[in-house]
């Protein structure tokens, strides 16, 4: 999700939904995934993509989508009055058009990095921060736990980075072939789990440690381990905790280094 995202402060990129079946993939303002990628274009951003593959992404540079830029981002109209007054000093027209061209190409070059390293800290910085856009996420269950699972491992953050940066599209990935919880964290939902032999011997042994007597008078506080152990499926509820998407928050801090490296000294 990437090109001219506004080189004016004043201009807002929307969320674009398009369906694309024979891409393999589907792109929704809300975001779906496997495991994700995050894309931002400079223009309309960001739309997020769901490939079928286990990655999950969304496109931060693309302009081949229908919404998207021509592939030529030039900054004349912010800087048309500082070329205009270097200008002066410039002995003919040509030598004011490679100027021109070169800065075209030298931020056209710059942008998609920019784009690429504000999107990743913005998406990291929600893990210690713990909220999305200012809205806190969910308490964990346990308190003095430390956080989620997801937090304390930090495993997941560790998986988000470009997978993607190019003059024509830019990438952020979350998510490896053994961190496969990407999805499920980012837009909460249930699952549906057969127990395995390491977690039925974790219930047990929280059996054993909650009720040591092995009497269970109340299911709710001891007998739900040794329910879980004993149960062929568990169901497993996981709150939506967000740390990748559209966000306005995201789009302004974009916007303002695009900004500031549009107003570079004209050389």
């Amino acid at each position: 999700m990437l090109p001219n995202f506004g080189w004016r402060t004043k201009y807002r990129p929307d969320v674009v939904p398009v369906t694309d079946e024979k891409r393999g993939y589907h792109e929704t303002p809300a975001g779906i995934a496997g495991i994700y990628e995050e894309s931002l274009r400079l223009r309309r951003l960001p739309y997020l993509r769901a490939n079928k593959r286990i990655r999950w992404s969304s496109s931060l540079y693309s302009p081949h989508h229908p919404r998207g830029l021509t592939d030529s981002i030039t900054p004349v109209h912010v800087h048309l009055w500082q070329i205009y007054e270097n200008s002066i000093q410039m002995a003919t027209f040509e030598e004011i058009r490679q100027k021109i061209d070169r800065m075209a190409a030298n931020i056209k070059q710059a942008a998609p990095q920019v784009i690429a390293e504000t999107a990743t800290e913005y998406y990291k910085e929600r893990f210690r921060k713990k909220d999305w856009d200012g809205v806190p996420w969910p308490e964990a269950k346990r308190p003095g736990s430390g956080g989620s699972l997801m937090v304390r491992s930090g495993s997941l953050m560790n998986t988000i980075r470009p997978t993607l940066v190019s003059s024509r599209e830019v990438r952020i990935g979350a998510g490896s072939p053994r961190v496969q919880y990407a999805r499920i964290h980012n837009e909460g939902g249930t699952i549906i789990q057969i127990p395995t032999v390491r977690q039925r011997r974790f219930f047990w042994a929280m059996e054993h440690k909650e009720n040591p007597s092995g009497k269970s008078p109340d299911i709710s506080k001891t007998g739900k381990w040794a329910a879980m152990a004993r149960a062929k499926k568990l169901t497993i509820k996981i709150p939506k905790r967000q740390y990748m998407g559209y966000s306005p928050i995201l789009n302004d801090k974009i916007i303002v280094r695009l900004n500031s490296l549009v107003k570079q000294p004209f050389k």
